[in-house]
């Protein structure tokens, strides 16, 4: 018996099989430019201000007072990660993880204690980085409050409604921002708040 195998090939030298771009999608899936707006953002370099859209998102912040030690850019994330979810281990008491300033460590803790909420930013890999937390409550206060020097773009995607940070409070609470009343108290950890993924970049 005779195996007769047919190649087709396009006009443009690529078979079939090269269909399947470098990231592993199908690009016929897509129309022409969409996939690499969804999937690309240039880097955050200096000079970078708030409102820039670089690293994943939009900044919401310049400075040193956030996000690790000296000169860093935080980076909110283009949407929310789910509609609405509880902060977890009511009646608990996580160590390590009431850091105001910086929420990668809490996020981290709370990821590996098996936080649902922490664990959606701490496994996330939107746009090629690994690196997006649930911010501290400074962090993400800050993001409200910078809303009045650059207008809405900052808050592009954001509801009025409250926000988990990653910063414990006591057994009973941890620290949310609600957005429509530019407030930052602590909320029960059964109660559900949405949340928002954001990353921290160096500028030094």
């Amino acid at each position: 018996m005779i195996l007769v195998v047919i190649v087709i090939f396009r006009q443009d030298g690529y078979t079939q099989n090269n269909l399947v771009a470098e990231n592993g999608q199908d690009q016929d899936s897509y129309p022409e430019g969409e996939e690499d707006e969804k999937q690309t953002m240039p880097e955050c370099e200096y000079p970078v201000q708030v409102g820039d859209e670089c690293g994943g998102g939009t900044v919401f912040y310049v400075g040193s007072q956030f996000g690790g030690e000296g000169t860093n850019a935080l980076i909110a994330y283009e949407e929310d990660e789910d509609e609405r979810l509880m902060w977890g281990f009511h009646g608990e008491n996580i160590q390590g993880a009431d850091n105001t300033t910086y929420g990668y460590e809490n996020t981290k803790i709370l990821s590996e204690k098996g936080s649902p909420i922490a664990t959606l930013c701490w496994d996330k890999t939107s746009y090629g980085y690994d690196d997006w937390y649930l911010p501290a409550s400074r962090e993400l206060f800050e993001i409200r409050r910078n809303s009045n020097e650059v207008g809405s773009d900052v808050l592009d995607g954001f509801v009025p409604f409250r926000y988990w940070s990653s910063t414990h409070a006591d057994p009973e609470n941890a620290m949310s921002v609600y957005f429509e009343f530019n407030q930052i108290a602590r909320f029960n950890k059964r109660a559900e708040a949405r949340a928002r993924c954001i990353r921290s970049v160096s500028l030094d």
